[in-house]
């Protein structure tokens, strides 16, 4: 028979070494995946950019983000997703087809001005990128600023496409569109 104290330390000493074992296992396998806070992050992130241009004034603050970091998806034709990234089908195809044309003969296509500021020639001050006004699946974003100390209003009409915002029209404080420059058809007034 075993002394009851023998046992007790037999039965401590292998839960002590399973114990070890165990946490042994936890440690190696700790090593070869990212900890849960990481694949959270990692996941945020991930979900972040996918959605992170999914309110009006969200897609407008990208585009111009885009824009400035010399990526405009205007006057340009290698690359439509860009342009598709930002407008409903209409206007992307008027984009594309501007810029394809202006590549092939050489001469400056429909758009004259960046038809971000309605301009040749640009010192911008005080922007702003309002909060949009949404009804349904469509919405408003304003955008103003002053260029050489002139005030600047921009309207951005958008649309859901898919499910996602995009810009279907730009309407200048000069009355001009950028769907009627490029169409020359003209839009309802916001």
């Amino acid at each position: 028979m075993v002394n009851p104290f023998t046992h007790l330390v037999l039965v401590g000493s292998m839960a002590l070494l399973g114990c070890t074992t165990h946490q042994a296992q936890q440690e190696a396998s700790a090593q070869t995946r990212p900890a849960p806070q990481t694949a959270v992050a990692v996941h945020q992130t991930a979900l972040t950019a996918t959605t992170s241009e999914n309110t009006p004034d969200a897609l407008i603050r990208a585009l111009y983000q885009t824009h400035k970091a010399g990526k405009s998806p205007f006057f340009q034709n290698k690359d439509r997703a860009l342009i598709d990234r930002f407008f409903v089908k209409e206007m992307a195809d008027l984009i594309w087809d501007d810029a394809v044309l202006s590549a092939q003969t050489g001469d400056v296509g429909l758009l004259s001005a960046d038809p971000l500021y309605n301009a040749q020639d640009m010192d911008i001050k005080n922007f702003v990128i309002h909060q949009p006004e949404v009804d349904g699946d469509g919405a408003e974003v304003l955008v103003t600023f002053t260029n050489f100390g002139e005030k600047q209003e921009l309207t951005y009409l958008l649309e859901k496409e898919n499910g996602q915002w995009r810009i279907g029209d730009l309407f200048y404080g000069d009355g001009s569109q950028l769907f009627q420059m490029l169409s020359g058809r003209a839009e309802e007034t916001p």
